[in-house]
This record gives structure tokens, C-alpha cells and sequence, in this order.
């Protein structure tokens, strides 16, 4: 297996915003992950995601998020 040194992420979006309640709203968001490995070498990973937010005791919390792509 390989040990990742650094990761980062470009392309970032944040679009799809829907708010159902003061309290609660979903987004998507894609990226790219770039992942660099112990070996030198390096790799992209597209990623789109949907997450779900939560307010609670006045702070914001992930209530779920699922992998679109």
C-alpha cells in the first residue's frame, strides 16, 4: 500500500444550494483531490459529493454527505 505525503484540492465548485429550514441545508460540491505518494508519483481523483448541514446549538454540523461521482 501506498503512504500519501500531501494532499490538496483545485477545481473546487459549491453549487445546487438548498435550503430546507433555517436549520438545515444541502449543497454539492466537486473538486479534485491531488494526492501525492511516498514514491513520487502523483494522482488526481475527481470527487462529487452532496452534503447535508445541520444547525445545533448554534454551531453547524455535517448531517450526511454521499458520493455523487
Amino acid at each position: 500500500p501506498y503512504t500519501t505525503l500531501f494532499r490538496s484540492f483545485s477545481d473546487m465548485k459549491v453549487y445546487n444550494y438548498q435550503s430546507y429550514t433555517k436549520d438545515c441545508f444541502s449543497c454539492e460540491v466537486s473538486f479534485d483531490l491531488q494526492v501525492s505518494y511516498n514514491s513520487g508519483s502523483f494522482k488526481d481523483y475527481p470527487t462529487h459529493m452532496e452534503y447535508i448541514f445541520v444547525k445545533r446549538s448554534g454551531k453547524w454540523y455535517i448531517a450526511d454527505m454521499v458520493m455523487l461521482k
